[in-house]
């Protein structure tokens, strides 16, 4: 079952975030009050000084989150949900699952080692960011309610203070919202939530996800200065919120590589469902035309000459196999045996007019892979438009050779000829034109056919295929 985070309305959306700001703001006013600070407090930037202490432990703080990123960001489950507008509610509710684990995993690392507290970052808020990102602003608010339960029941814990009424869980509950960095981590799962609702994957961007992890890591600090009127704590935060957008930002890398995959992808599926578009056009293209070409000839030979009559139609009978293989791909000695084929059918029609020489190299892999009815349409062009219109017929002579980790094929006729320079004379061109149209999908414009042609003088089309070691 494939779902999408629900979206709310623009005006509830917000609603929601103007309720949110307005819970943070009252929350800080509230603090605010209770706390009365004497005087303003300024901040002395000239002061900053980064604290090699605050530096370790935001460090420690933020390794389980960080690994968690890098993890995260590497596999195929972390593509799907950036570039993918549905994705399976199973993945959802796993990640969802995940997310927990890894906030509770990240919460117990740090009372065990540290214990709360205000000091360099805001506990398990890169998990609820990452929740809110990938997962929409109710991951936010869950992930960020479930941290606020967390310290409301360790903070009784610590405090050796039982759970043994509501009024006492209550008055630590609210005793937590005196912890203004909690309430931001309240907000800022909902807040960042809406906002990846509102605008979609692309929000996973680094600078835009840099802005968010800096921003909402260094929040709390501002609240608790206006708060508590302590300016130290601005500094303090300071290093986590850098660390914490920058590994936001290597998030938004991954994101960036993931899309650049998935349009890859894409455009390769486009790339081999067009050449497979083009192989079928060409096949409906050449049934007719030796169906109804050959039937005479066949038919003439039929009366004076059985055996070569029979010939003829088991070449014919080749030919419509060789056109209706599924395989998109044959090895080369395949497409010459239907070159053959068809060349049989034209001499037979043309006799002495039509005279053919096969030039193929030692060093020539007949079994290497190349597009299946590649050589045919060309062959075909060289005697129906350059060797048949011509009076006393002409010669056609293929090549095969190897150069520079190429296997190159040369058709060259004596035939009419054409100008280059000139508009595309009537008939020339329906087959070879899909015959480029698929090297160049296949194996890029440096592969294109190479064609050579003078009036009077014969025309020469050099094909190149990629010798894969």
């Amino acid at each position: 079952m494939l779902t999408k985070a629900k979206r709310f309305p623009r005006w509830r959306t917000i609603i929601v975030g103007l309720l949110t700001l307005g819970f943070l703001v009252a929350a800080t006013w509230v603090v605010y009050i209770d706390e009365d600070p004497a005087g303003f407090v300024s901040v002395d930037w000239e002061d900053l000084v980064i604290d090699p202490e605050i530096l370790g432990i935001t460090m420690v703080r933020l390794f389980i989150p960080v690994v968690s990123v890098l993890v995260l960001g590497s596999t195929a489950f972390f593509d799907a949900f950036v570039t993918q507008e549905t994705v399976d509610v199973k993945k959802r509710r796993r990640l969802g699952r995940w997310l927990f684990f890894l906030l509770l995993l990240n919460l117990f690392f740090t009372v065990w080692r540290d214990g709360p507290g205000l000091t360099a970052i805001t506990d398990g808020l890169l998990i609820v960011l990452l929740g809110a990102l990938l997962l929409g602003w109710r991951t936010g608010l869950v992930l960020g309610v479930s941290s606020f339960l967390f310290y409301t029941i360790y903070d009784s814990f610590d405090a050796e203070v039982p759970l043994d009424s509501l009024d006492v869980f209550f008055d630590l509950f609210f005793g937590t919202f005196y912890d203004l960095s909690f309430v931001a981590l309240l907000c800022s799962g909902i807040f960042v939530g809406l906002l990846r609702d509102e605008i979609g994957p692309t929000l996973l961007r680094p600078l835009p996800l840099f802005l968010i992890g800096f921003g909402f890591e260094w929040l709390p600090s501002w609240l608790n200065f206006y708060a508590f009127r302590i300016g130290d704590v601005i500094f303090e935060f300071l290093p986590g919120a850098i660390m914490t957008g920058l590994t936001l930002m290597i998030l938004g890398l991954f994101a960036q590589q993931a899309r650049g995959r998935a349009v890859a992808t894409q455009l390769a599926h486009s790339e081999r469902m067009q050449a497979e578009a083009e192989l079928r056009a060409l096949r409906a293209q050449i049934n007719p035309h030796f169906l109804f070409n050959s039937i005479s000839t066949i038919q003439y030979h039929a009366r004076t000459h059985p055996k070569t009559a029979y010939d003829l139609l088991d070449n014919l009978a080749d030919i419509f196999r060789a056109a209706f293989r599924s395989d998109h791909f044959i090895a080369l000695e395949e497409e010459f045996a239907t070159v053959e084929a068809y060349l049989h059918l034209e001499q037979a029609r043309l006799r002495e007019r039509l005279t053919v020489e096969w030039h193929i190299a030692p060093e020539v892999d007949l079994a290497m892979l190349v597009p299946s009815l590649v050589l045919q349409p060309i062959v075909e062009n060289s005697i129906v438009h350059g060797i048949a219109p011509k009076l006393g017929g002409g010669r056609l002579v293929i090549s095969a050779s190897n150069q520079d980790q190429v296997c190159q094929v040369t058709i060259v006729d004596d035939g009419l000829g054409f100008d280059q320079t000139a508009p595309t004379v009537k008939g020339h061109g329906i087959g070879q034109t899909n015959v480029f149209q698929r090297m160049q999908s296949l194996y890029g414009a440096a592969f294109l056919p190479e064609i050579k042609s003078l009036p009077g003088q014969g025309t020469s089309v050099t094909l190149r295929f990629p010798i894969k070691t």
